[in-house]
C-alpha cells in the first residue's frame, strides 16, 4: 500500500525475505507441497463445519484459529478462489476484510491447485 520500493528498499526486502525463509526453514519445495495440500486441508475445515464442530451461532476458538488462517489466505490472489468457493469461507465473516493483496501470478504456473469444477 505504500507504493513501489526504491532500489535500497528492494535490496532490504530481498535480504529480509531470505533471512526469514532461512530462519523458518522454508524453501520452494515446501511452499509447493503446502499449496498442493491446501484442498485436502480445506476439505477438513468443510467437514468440521458440516459436523457442527465449528461455524455455530457462538464462535469458538477453532472458528477463530481456522478463520484467521483463511483470512490470510484470501489475501493471496492465487489462493483466493480455492477458499472462496468453499463452505469454509463462511468463517471469513468473523473478520474485517483484509487490506493486503498479493496479486494472482505470485506463484509459478501449476503451483496452485485448480479450483473444483
Amino acid at each position: 500500500g505504500a507504493g513501489q520500493l526504491d532500489p535500497a528498499g528492494v535490496d532490504f526486502a530481498i535480504k529480509a525475505m531470505r533471512a526469514t525463509w532461512r530462519y523458518l526453514e522454508i524453501d520452494a519445495q515446501r511452499v509447493h507441497t503446502a499449496l498442493q495440500a491446501l484442498p485436502d486441508q480445506l476439505d477438513a475445515v468443510d467437514a468440521l463445519l458440516e459436523e457442527g464442530a465449528i461455524g455455530g451461532d457462538r464462535p469458538n476458538a477453532a472458528d477463530f484459529q481456522l478463520g484467521s488462517s483463511l483470512h490470510l489466505l484470501v489475501q493471496i490472489g492465487d489462493v483466493r478462489p480455492l477458499v472462496e468457493e468453499r463452505p469454509a469461507a463462511s468463517l471469513l465473516s468473523l473478520f474485517e476484510p483484509g487490506k493486503g493483496d498479493v496479486p494472482a501470478g505470485a506463484f509459478p504456473p501449476g503451483w496452485t491447485p485448480s479450483t473444483r469444477s
